[in-house]
């Protein structure tokens, strides 16, 4: 296993401007690291990292961009590891192999929640299954857990419970 920490990394410090409000969002890397930009239509922040291999940390406000996160560097995917600062802040760090753009991309931006998630082949998501929601493999479950009951009087249960 190999540990990898930096000290006295340099922060650039940005504004992401949205509607009157501005966020903070900090790049720490030995690398050069600049021309921020952030989107809100395409939920992105972008920045030019000039390094070869070096970590980089971009660290923001979970309400500016939210999760599940995408961070592509030249056009391509790469590996990132999330994590939250002791101040709530979502912190990013990766480790881009060449010189190139940067782009994280999140799912949701202040004021534009996440689009409901639906079939694999895009469309709008399915109905939600008739009656309350609730369902029958969780209702036993939960009376198995709760009530101590067997599994056989946790079915007739759910049964009866269904019926209604």
């Amino acid at each position: 296993m190999v540990l990898e920490y930096a000290l006295g990394e340099p922060a650039e410090v940005h504004a992401a401007e949205w509607e009157g409000g501005s966020f903070g969002v900090e790049l720490r890397s030995l690398a050069a690291v600049g021309g921020f930009e952030f989107s809100q239509p395409d939920r992105r922040i972008s920045f030019d990292y000039g390094g070869d291999g070096a970590y980089v940390t971009a660290t923001f406000d979970p309400g500016l961009l939210g999760r599940p996160y995408t961070v592509t560097h030249a056009g391509e995917r790469i590996g990132f590891h999330g994590h939250e600062t002791s101040d709530g802040r979502t912190g990013l760090s990766m480790r881009p192999d060449s010189p190139g753009r940067v782009d994280v991309v999140g799912t949701t931006v202040i004021g534009f929640p996440a689009e409901p998630s639906g079939p694999a082949g895009g469309g709008p998501a399915p109905p939600p299954p008739p009656g309350d929601g609730i369902q029958p493999g969780l209702v036993i479950a939960l009376l198995v857990a709760l009530a101590g009951i067997g599994a056989v009087g946790a079915f007739a249960a759910a049964r009866r419970f269904r019926a209604q």
